[in-house]
């Protein structure tokens, strides 16, 4: 079973749209979504063919640890 999610940026530059696998959704408890959000959060997997993102100029990428990226929007 899949789960539905969609989302924007602050400035509404970059939109997602996922079919997400149940069991990809998990809840992280690493120093930088603590610091980010006051504590865990939720960290979503999914395979890329299932992501649909639009604004993608705005959108950029970093390594936050040897198994995860983190992306945001340079505005």
């Amino acid at each position: 079973m899949n789960t539905e999610k969609d989302g924007q940026c602050l400035c509404k530059g970059i939109t997602f749209k996922a079919k997400i696998p149940e069991k990809q959704i998990h809840v992280c408890h690493c120093n930088i979504c603590q610091n980010w959000g006051g504590g865990p959060s939720f960290a979503i997997s999914a395979p890329s063919q299932n992501v649909i993102i639009s604004g993608e100029q705005h959108l950029k990428w970093y390594s936050s640890s040897e198994w995860a990226e983190r992306g945001f929007c340079e505005e």
